[in-house]
């Protein structure tokens, strides 16, 4: 009576008869990084403005296929110093939210190109893109036209400036800043009323009209005085008055 192969005449297996087989499994990891897109914005002095830098998820061939690790919407974005709101003294504050955008409110007196900004966000595996958002600030001032006027000799004359609000083109439109009707005009000196000895006083009304009532004696032309008045963002303009007797 014969075993069975590999095993013995009492039927056990014998190891001499047994063989293993071996092979490897090896696996490649392609990187994946996402990608982001800088953001600029302009507008005028004193304005807000937002912008969101553009992150998208990174996308490799594999075999054949394209393949995208998207942005963990999930992570919030910050700054690159892991804060969410900055603070530039002179220039203004940044603020970003959880999508990156970053909204930019400039002191009043502030124009130019303020400091660029970096936010970061992240994929779904962690990996980290970072992207600048630059914000710039076009300067308004207003405008003035000066007043004149005439009148007999003894008559209380008034005349009145005219200021407007400056008005700049962004992006092709137009946008203005306009004078600040709560701030009262004044003279250049801070004062409301002025009198010029052997000609006669003068004094300005909180909406830039002046009252000029002269000396009975004078006759010509007095003094101009200077009327100062200011925008919303606090952008002051003078302008003259002449009275003539």
């Amino acid at each position: 009576m014969s075993a069975p192969v590999g095993r013995n005449k009492d039927g056990q297996i014998q190891k001499e008869y047994i063989k293993t087989a071996t092979a490897k499994y090896t696996p490649t990891v392609v990187g994946v990084t996402p990608t982001a897109t800088p953001a600029e914005t302009k507008d005028i002095q004193g304005a807000t403005q937002t912008g969101k830098p553009e992150f998208k998820g990174g996308t490799v061939e594999v075999n054949g296929v394209e393949k995208t690790v998207p942005i963990n919407e999930d992570v919030p974005a910050t700054f690159d110093d892991g804060s969410t709101t900055k603070t530039v003294e002179g220039v203004g504050t940044y603020t970003v939210a959880p999508d990156g955008t970053v909204t930019f409110v400039p002191e009043k007196s502030f124009v130019g190109t303020a400091p660029a900004v970096t936010v970061v966000r992240e994929d779904k595996n962690g990996t980290k893109a970072s992207a600048t958002y630059t914000p710039t600030v076009t300067p308004v001032k207003p405008t003035a036209t000066p007043a004149e006027t005439k009148n007999i000799q003894g008559a209380t004359q008034t005349g009145k400036p005219e200021f407007k609000g400056g008005t700049v083109e962004v992006n092709g439109v137009e946008k203005t800043v306009p004078i600040n009707e709560d701030v009262p005009a004044t003279f250049d000196d801070g004062s409301t009323t002025k009198t010029v000895e052997g000609v006669g006083t003068y004094t300005v009304a909180p909406d830039g009209t002046v009252t000029f009532v002269p000396e009975k004696s004078f006759v010509g032309t007095a003094p101009a005085v200077t009327v100062v008045r200011e925008d919303k963002n606090g952008t002051k303009s003078l302008c003259n008055i002449h009275t003539q007797q």
